[in-house]
């Protein structure tokens, strides 16, 4: 018999279609099965990183808070000791000395606080703008693998149904086996092609933001370079220095070190720490929560919760931009004990209050652009960030740029970025992170890069083990 006379019987037709019909359905629903679940993935990774960036953001805000006290108090320690005339009076002039680096002291550690904490802040906002690029290059290498994957299965059944094809001969079996081959090679040339092109994109965008030189290869060993030397600066401040950071560089060397007991043993101090110190309950709270003692945490918030409550009513009226950051902080705990009802009293607030009073700094209407965000009104809340920037001076024109771009004014943004870095470059001692902050921001990352590797040369050579520390930190969120 030969092979055109070995039909399929109908009934046989009908068998054949209806399972081909179900599997294919079946692939179908599984494959939006898998959809579904990549679109939360994504989602919820997404979500994650806002989350962080909304701590940070909280932080920087309190940091800066702390840096208006601290300074305040710092100038009215002075100018008391100086009306007492105890600058001039050789009895007291060593105490009097003594007395103003104290406070000086207390000045620079929250200043490197907020600078730790402007560089995480940093890394994140990079992260959650290339989101989509690195999500859409991991799900192409998979969609890529998976069609590999397809045409060696689909290869697999072709040979095996020429094999099994009665009054097959070994050349059909010969002819489909070189067919399949040679479609193999095509599919894994093309997958090497595509991952050839990835390369090239990624390491191009590397190079073009990151370096000025045409050599990539070579550029790529300078950022390995870059990263050891950031973790041998680490490595030596754990075995000389720790002890001389403040708390939050001492708890993030030991969290990039892998060091579980050293961190959370810095936490709980850290924790201690703000316990003990007036009106910082909240922050004391966060450092629970970070060691992972919640209930402790829950106590501290509650506690800073009852004391700006109650500050709140003896300033009933007395309102200032203070008592502003007073809501600001007691919404922010109420929020953090998952009470988001009185979180949303409490924001709603701060704007009440805030229209009571005439502005007067950026501090409030950063505390009141926050509150619109957190209660939904995006446009209120760019409104405000446009006006927070409208309130720096030169010196401070990254601060500017900042906040246009919470506004979403990217223009506004680049234009102050580029008024900061024309300040600081006329200055005969530029702010090198500023100065690298602003580059960053208007795109040349690698001109941020080497601003800030010369000034830690320069640090290293006099000497200075936590300068040069701190700018490593720095740099490494640009890598």
């Amino acid at each position: 018999m030969s092979q055109e006379d070995i039909k399929e019987s109908p009934l046989d037709k009908a068998k054949r279609l209806k399972a081909e019909k179900e599997l294919k359905d079946q692939a179908k629903a599984e494959d939006e099965t898998k959809k579904q679940a990549e679109v939360q993935a994504r989602t919820e990774k997404l979500g994650a990183l806002n989350n962080s960036k909304q701590d940070l953001e909280k932080q920087l805000e309190e940091i800066n808070l702390k840096i208006d006290v601290s300074r305040n108090e710092a100038h009215e320690t002075r100018d008391t000791m100086k009306d007492g005339g105890l600058d001039q009076d050789e009895e007291f002039k060593d105490e009097y000395n003594s007395t103003v680096s104290e406070v000086a002291g207390n000045l620079n550690e929250l200043r490197n606080e907020r600078n730790r904490v402007k560089a995480e802040l940093e890394q994140i906002n990079f992260n959650i703008e290339n989101f989509d690029v690195n999500e859409t290059i991991a799900e192409g290498k998979e969609i890529t693998q998976g069609a590999v994957e397809t045409v060696e299965r689909e290869n697999k059944e072709a040979i095996a149904q020429v094999e099994n094809y009665p009054g097959a001969e070994t050349g059909d079996i010969k002819i489909a086996e070189k067919i399949t081959a040679e479609t193999s090679k095509e599919v894994n040339q093309a997958v090497e092609n595509a991952d050839k092109e990835i390369k090239e994109v990624v390491d191009g965008d590397v190079v073009e933001n990151i370096s000025s030189k045409d050599e990539k290869k070579e550029f790529l060993i300078n950022v390995e370079e870059l990263k050891d030397r950031i973790q041998a600066s680490r490595e030596k401040m754990l075995a000389t220095g720790a002890h001389t950071l403040n708390t939050e560089e001492e708890i993030k060397l030991y969290s990039s070190l892998g060091k579980p007991e050293e961190l959370k043993k810095a936490q709980e101090q850290a924790a201690n720490y703000y316990e003990k110190q007036l009106s910082a309950y909240g922050w004391a709270g966060d450092k629970y929560r970070d060691s992972g003692d919640i209930k402790k945490a829950e106590e501290m918030y509650r506690k800073g919760i009852v004391e700006n409550e109650a500050k709140l009513k003896m300033d009933v009226n007395k309102v200032t931009f203070v008592t502003v950051n007073i809501c600001a902080r007691t919404a922010e705990m109420y929020e953090k004990l998952g009470d988001s009802e009185k979180s949303r009293e409490m924001y709603k607030n701060l704007i009440e209050t805030a229209e009571k009073i005439s502005p007067r700094d950026s501090q409030g209407y950063k505390e009141v652009a926050i509150a619109y965000e957190k209660l939904g009104d995006s446009e209120k809340s760019k409104e405000m960030w446009e006006k927070d920037a409208s309130m720096w001076g030169e010196s401070k024109a990254h601060q500017a740029a900042a906040s246009y771009e919470k506004a979403g004014n990217k223009e506004k943004a680049k234009e102050f970025y580029e008024k900061a870095i024309a300040y600081q470059e006329k200055r005969e001692e530029p702010d090198s992170e500023i100065l690298a902050e602003a580059y960053v921001g208007i795109g040349q990352k690698g001109k941020a890069i080497e601003i800030l590797n010369n000034t830690i040369k320069k640090l290293e050579k006099r000497g200075a083990t936590n300068g040069s520390f701190h700018l490593y930190e720095v740099m490494s969120k640009y890598l």
